[in-house]
């Protein structure tokens, strides 16, 4: 927003408040400013245009509060916050001098209209300048440390670049040289030998044309002619003359009418003979050589022949610069498959390995948009799980089924075969790409689709988009199928150590965080209490009389039990909790940044609601109770092996006081439930010694 909007909304706040005839029209200006500011669309698009946009809307949306404020309630001291706050998010973009004629204009403002609140505004405002200019200079001094940091940063990365450069400078120049050379060499020996046709039977024309079977065209090489409007365009498409080499493969003479068009003059002339020699071998073509003559001439079969066998080096020298071409491209496959190799093997957790195949993608193609699927056995469901560009388009995270009639990539994924399309946004912009209900941007011509299987294992898809057209070529496309496939194999490896990691950590009935893992985040968070000055509870929770529940009900109904209490124990506590089965039908829960009274008030929450459940096991309803002990730090204990005993003996202390209830550690408690362990124990051993 420029500057002057910000001295309109303060004028007409000053107006409105020193006429009240004014004070509708002030207000009405500043919401019109206030309305265009939210709406306006022609803000810088880069970091930070955001922020000055919000603060725009709130620097005149506290304007009008101001004025609302003051006429309407006579609230002169929120005045006194609002307008000084609102000044204060003006000070944040303004230079020194405009801060200090906005500060003064306020002053006077102030002592012209409220002067018996003058000394209390030029407190407040005074206090809010002061605190503005605080924040800029501590702004500006961390800018100036990212900016010395940066420029450390700049002056080592350009080092380093300086040095690299000169060896790729260096690699590269002798490519190009070496292709340079080879280029040279096959059009001189093009050219020798069309000019030794065109000195042998001097024709009005002669040319060879190379046939490109992927695009369907025939490239120019070499022509000699006598025409002033010969079409040299390198490319010519399969039609007229060219469409009847294509067709017959064979050498043959056409005179007159029956000669097509001639798609290499630029107008029409008057040419009665043309002699096709085309390049097949291996039933394949490769080429054509045409001679054409203004005047009707028959070859006979003996010229015919030596033209056959010149030509016949025309093949051998394009075949000698496909195989150069195809070595240099194996080359390069094989350069990337090993760099894609050393980079999947280096990663071993799933988000790395899918990171890792979209960098590694680019570099072979710098596609514009990727995306991975991920297939899901168990539901049939595909999700979009990670974006090349920070998920511009709101993608990553939706799912859709199989069924691959709803989309080209759930196609891919079920026969595990790739699609690639040209022109996408003309051709099959009503085909959906990943489903009809997710809209995917139709801004790219070329896409590239991409299964992603290890033994008709279905795992996914990669889906890259270029805005250029026939961006993916066979050789691009052969490169990222090879690195996929290497890809496909690394994503189940990180699947299966993420499993296994899994089965470490977790419980297999509850699948919550077993016993050793909870010892580990308890002392994590507890060294995170420590170091923060925070507080934190823990509760030890036992399942009553879960025995009798085997016992009466038997063992698949006790484990039911188990898994419906972890699932109600997630249900009650917030996600920064940490929820654990610590053994048996015991659960251990983690309460970070709570204290005694919270966790003991979350505990007798916990007992009231699971009164309210109704767990069932064969139509047969089982009553399910707790008791809870539960310590805290520093309260209670300030080590890890302390605290989980003080929580033990609080659990022993509830379950010994009648059960289904919440028992906090106390020294003198304590005390007394040590006394009856012992006069148990003696009796215990008493009726051992009398048996």
């Amino acid at each position: 927003m420029q500057i002057w909007r910000y001295f309109i909304a303060i004028g007409a706040l000053i107006v409105g408040s020193l006429l009240p005839q004014y004070t509708k029209i002030a207000m009405v200006c500043i919401l019109v400013l206030w309305l265009w500011s939210v709406t306006q669309r022609e803000l810088y698009i880069k970091q930070g245009s955001r922020q000055r946009k919000r603060k725009t809307e709130c620097f005149l949306l506290l304007h009008m509060l101001s004025l609302l404020a003051v006429f309407y309630f006579d609230w002169f001291y929120l005045y006194l916050l609002f307008f000084p706050i609102s000044l204060m998010m003006f000070y944040f973009s303004l230079k020194f001098t405009s801060i200090v004629t906005s500060y003064i204009f306020f002053m006077v403002h102030l002592r012209w209209l409220y002067p018996e609140y003058f000394w209390m505004g030029f407190v407040t405002t005074t206090s809010w300048v002061g605190f503005s200019l605080w924040v800029v200079r501590l702004n500006q001094m961390q800018l100036d440390t990212v900016q010395k940091k940066l420029a450390v940063l700049e002056r080592e990365s350009k080092k380093h670049l300086e040095d690299t450069e000169a060896d790729l400078f260096s690699i590269e120049q002798k490519r190009v040289a070496q292709a340079s050379y080879r280029m040279h060499q096959e059009k001189e020996q093009f050219h020798n030998l069309t000019q030794i046709l065109f000195e042998m039977f001097i024709p009005y024309t002669c040319a060879f044309y190379v046939y490109e079977p992927c695009e369907n065209i025939f490239i120019l090489k070499s022509y000699q002619t006598q025409a002033d409007d010969y079409n040299s365009d390198s490319l010519m498409p399969c039609e007229g003359i060219f469409k009847l080499v294509q067709s017959q493969q064979k050498t043959m003479q056409v005179h007159d009418n029956a000669i097509p068009s001639l798609l290499y003059y630029k107008d029409k002339k008057n040419i009665k003979t043309v002699l096709l020699c085309p390049v097949v071998e291996d039933d394949r073509l490769h080429g054509v050589f045409l001679l054409d003559h203004q005047e009707h001439k028959n070859y006979h079969n003996h010229e015919i022949s030596v033209i056959e066998r010149i030509v016949k080096h025309f093949y051998h020298i394009i075949k000698d610069s496909k195989t150069i071409a195809q070595f240099e491209h194996l080359k390069q496959e094989f350069s990337s498959f090993y760099q894609a190799s050393s980079a999947l093997n280096r990663a071993f957790h799933l988000h790395e390995v899918l990171e890792t195949l979209l960098r590694m993608a680019r570099t072979i193609a710098p596609y514009d948009w990727g995306t991975i699927v991920l297939y899901n056995k168990d539901l049939n469901k595909n999700m979009i799980v990670l974006d090349s560009d920070h998920d511009p388009h709101n993608l990553v995270g939706k799912t859709f089924p199989l069924a691959y009639q709803k989309g080209l990539v759930s196609w891919v994924i079920d026969q595990m075969k790739p699609l690639h399309y040209n022109q996408f946004t003309k051709k099959y912009r009503h085909s959906p790409l990943f489903h009809a209900d997710i809209k995917a941007p139709n801004l790219y011509e070329s896409v590239l689709v991409l299964p992603l299987y290890v033994q008709e294992e279905k795992i996914g898809a990669m889906v890259l988009m270029s805005e250029e057209n026939f961006f993916f070529t066979r050789i691009i496309q052969n490169m990222l199928e090879v690195t996929v496939f290497q890809a496909a194999i690394a994503i189940k490896n990180a699947i299966s150590v993420g499993h296994l990691e899994k089965l470490a950590t977790t419980d297999g009935l509850t699948g919550l965080i077993n016993h050793r893992t909870f010892q580990d985040e308890l002392g994590q968070e507890l060294q995170r209490a420590k170091r923060y000055n925070q507080e934190l509870s823990m509760i030890l929770l036992d399942l009553d009389f879960f025995k009798k529940i085997n016992d009466e009900y038997g063992h698949p109904a006790g484990d039911l039990i188990l898994k419906k209490t972890a699932a109600f124990l997630q249900e009650q506590v917030r996600t920064t909790d940490l929820v654990a089965r610590y053994g048996g039908e015991e659960f251990a829960i983690i309460l970070p940044n709570t204290n005694a009274k919270d966790a003991q008030r979350l505990a007798n929450r916990m007992i009231e609601k699971v009164h309210q459940q109704k767990w069932q096991y064969e139509n047969i309803t089982i009553p399910v109770t707790f008791s809870m002990g539960l310590a805290s730090f520093p309260e209670h204990a300030e080590e890890k092996s302390t605290l989980i005993e003080y929580a033990d003996q609080a659990l022993y202390h509830a379950k010994n006081s009648g059960r289904d209830r919440v028992s906090v550690f106390a020294v003198a408690i304590m005390s007394k439930d040590a006394v009856l362990r012992e006069n148990q124990l003696i009796e215990k051993i008493e009726k051992q010694v009398q048996s």
